[in-house]
């Protein structure tokens, strides 16, 4: 297996396209597909900055195990909480959207009391209206 090859399973264990890995990367488009004998130092030095968990031997080499073991039980850790902190934003979401439904009911119902108040009112504006009150003497 080449170097390239390793790359490629890298960014597939990743769950990204070339393409974003490449960008993420700072490395320009197409870059991995263009590799034919090993990458440049740059390069390196730009992924391994970016995914410290690669296992530098295993690129370069093929020994040993794509994902450094000390920085695999981080990264678990580390997906773990990040599945947490969604599920709470997430429940968050759901109880403010009850929380929103609740308020447009209470909206409604206070707009359907202000209006039939308006319509029990109307007679006695009608009736105020029809009311001619003395006019003042002048002194």
């Amino acid at each position: 297996m080449l170097i390239k090859d390793r790359l490629k399973e890298f960014v597939r264990y990743l769950q990204l396209t070339n393409q974003y890995f490449e960008a993420e990367c700072g490395l320009s488009n197409g870059y991995i597909a263009n590799i034919r004998k090993g990458i440049g130092l740059m390069a390196m030095e730009k992924i391994l900055e970016k995914h410290p968990e690669l296992n530098k031997t295993w690129l370069l080499t093929g020994k040993g195990e794509m994902i450094n073991e000390s920085l695999k039980n981080e990264e678990n850790s580390n997906r773990q909480k990040l599945y947490e902190y969604e599920k709470m934003y997430l429940d968050v979401i759901k109880s403010q959207s009850e929380q929103l439904k609740n308020y447009q009911k209470q909206t409604e119902n206070l707009l359907n009391i202000i209006e039939e108040l308006q319509k029990r009112l109307q007679p006695s504006y009608t009736a105020l209206e029809n009311i001619k009150l003395p006019e003042k003497e002048v002194e």
